[in-house]
């Protein structure tokens, strides 16, 4: 069975808040990252049906479609400092695409996260999962590393 390897290297977010957003700080403790994993080069495979990879925030792994490699998928973990005492945080990601910079790329979508809560210093762990998605276009991707960036907004509810 003849397989290609691709590294998927980790999104990087830009996160905005709200009001007072100079005391308010998002530090990356560890990038999400999809792992590296290989798309069957089988003619008998259907390559062209999306598969996927599939982190959640709570670090487990789904792959459909597609095999697991030697680097793995991880969720992201991000320190928020600086927000209101006890206060739930709304977070929302924009849809992104993981590029090489020729070739097919992977849509991410589908961001989902531990729906974070201060503690009493204004303090909170996120942790954002999301799935990764092959094109479904029958179309060869390029082995080696894939990353993008995305927006992430987080809001005081």
């Amino acid at each position: 069975m003849n397989r290609r390897f691709l590294i998927v290297l980790s999104l990087f977010f830009f996160a905005a808040v709200g009001p007072a957003a100079a005391e308010q700080t998002v530090t990356q403790i560890k990038s999400l990252s999809f792992g590296s994993f290989a798309v069957h080069a089988d003619p008998k495979r259907d390559k062209a049906a999306p598969h996927t990879v599939i982190v959640a925030p709570d670090d487990t792994v789904t792959y459909n479609g597609l095999v697991a490699g030697p680097v793995p998928a991880h969720r992201g973990e991000y320190l928020l400092e600086g927000y209101p005492p006890n206060v739930a945080l709304r977070v929302t990601v924009t849809n992104g695409v993981l590029s090489d910079g020729s070739g097919e790329k992977f849509s991410v979508v589908d961001y989902t996260n531990n729906e974070p809560v201060t503690d009493d210093a204004g303090t909170a762990m996120l942790y954002i999962g999301a799935t990764l998605r092959t094109s479904g276009r029958n179309n060869a991707y390029n082995s080696g590393g894939y990353d993008g960036t995305v927006d992430m907004v987080i809001e005081v509810q």
